[in-house]
């Protein structure tokens, strides 16, 4: 960031003006003029922007912003100080710097954060799964929102701030996930949690199907869904009409069917619940989390063939922890799943796969689709369950512990089901 600013101080001209197409960014601040700048200097910012974010904030404690907002307030600072005439370039940069790493390097700060959420049936709440608290705002909520827009955070029992993403009347009733976050800034803060709250609703919808007449998909609410219907009709020769309405169907995902599972769906729920809970965990840990999550994505995927790709994923995730070759991936799982598929119908599904990834086929059927998300929930939810693999930690030794299962003819462990429609 010095060279950035030496450079920076060196090229300053305060005698020229860019035309209009050499003109990439203007910045203007009351007091303080303005900055010009062209197209290569204007990228040259956008990568020390990068970098600055890599470097200050590699897991997004701290927002782009205030890195954006700390970089300009320096680059404000040397170009004044040149304005006016400073003699020492090195000690203004030096003195920029200073004040741009006070600003940026304090105290993380502890965040409530309350993200809108959609999907879930509200009986079943308030409910808690790994470290997401999920509840219907009542009045107690609304009355905590006025103590703070009055400025107040003597209520405040946490000692913590509250990042609210919204401000309306008509919130009283709607679902919020509460996350609590390390962070330096509130819009850090707000991208911390809605990271979490992902990840925690991804995993709750890797049960989606396995819960009984459940259809619901679990999903952020970045904005309100509409309740009117789309038209559907369809005309006949024989002059038949059928009108179908499409509009959204009011299924909604229940905490306390979840909590009845039972099984080895009940017992990988658990074992997620767990999981989501821990501040640290080993690679074979964040592994199995990463394949639940993607079985979460294919459950609520819009199309067959995005169900497809993200349930493919999963299988890839878990059953090649060290890449091996394809042929590896279908031995492995067709030992684990050897009560359930086929080593025929595996390969099949995986060419399916990779007619869809490497040339672009469309049109995956719907049984197709099932099949894959079918496999690799099993698949995942046999290696959470699993008390060999809970022992494990390192992605060799998951490895080694696969090729196990294949050479001895181990596996075949409980089925997770399908429920009903």
């Amino acid at each position: 960031m010095r060279d950035f600013l030496e450079l920076f101080q060196e090229n300053l001209r305060e005698d020229e003006r860019l035309s209009d197409d050499q003109t990439a960014t203007i910045w203007w601040r009351e007091g303080q003029g303005g900055l010009q700048f062209d197209h290569e200097e204007t990228e040259r910012y956008r990568k020390i922007l990068r970098a600055g974010q890599q470097l200050l904030a590699p897991h997004d404690e701290l927002s782009r912003a205030d890195i954006d907002r700390a970089l300009k307030d320096s680059m404000f600072t040397v170009a004044q100080a040149k304005r006016l005439g400073a003699v020492d370039s090195k000690r203004q940069i030096s003195q920029a710097l200073t004040e741009a790493r006070s600003s940026l390097e304090g105290e993380l700060q502890a965040f409530e954060c309350w993200i809108e959420v959609e999907g879930f049936d509200d009986s079943s709440l308030p409910a808690r799964f790994g470290a997401t608290e999920f509840v219907p705002l009542g009045q107690e909520h609304l009355a905590r929102l006025h103590t703070f827009r009055r400025g107040s955070q003597t209520n405040d029992p946490d000692n913590s701030n509250l990042t609210l993403p919204f401000w309306n009347a008509t919130i009283n009733g709607r679902v919020v996930a509460i996350q609590r976050v390390q962070a330096r800034d509130h819009k850090a803060a707000i991208a911390l949690a809605t990271r979490e709250v992902t990840t925690t609703l991804e995993c709750l919808n890797c049960f989606a199907d396995t819960i009984p007449y459940n259809h619901a998909r679990l999903q952020i609410a970045y904005r309100r869904p509409s309740r009117e219907s789309s038209v559907r009709a369809s005309f006949a020769d024989d002059d038949s009409i059928l009108l179908s309405p499409k509009a959204p169907v009011p299924w909604e995902y229940s905490m306390e069917r979840l909590a009845e599972l039972h099984g080895i769906a009940g017992e990988a729920a658990v074992r997620l619940d767990g999981l989501l809970m821990q501040d640290q965990l080993s690679d074979v840990q964040n592994l199995l989390l990463r394949g639940a999550r993607w079985v979460g994505r294919a459950t609520s995927a819009k199309t067959t063939e995005d169900g497809m790709i993200y349930s493919a994923t999963a299988i890839d995730c878990v059953m090649k922890p060290i890449e091996r070759p394809t042929q590896t991936l279908i031995e492995r799982s067709a030992r684990l799943l050897q009560d359930l598929a086929e080593p025929d119908d595996l390969r099949r599904l995986w060419r399916i796969r990779n007619d869809l990834v490497h040339d672009g086929s469309l049109e995956v059927a719907a049984i197709d689709m099932r099949g894959m998300h079918l496999v690799a929930l099993n698949l995942v939810a046999r290696l959470l369950t699993s008390s060999e693999v809970a022992a494990l930690n390192t992605l060799t030794e998951l490895d080694s512990y696969l090729d196990r299962l294949v050479t001895n003819g181990d596996g075949g462990l409980h089925a997770v089901n399908q429920a009903p429609p």
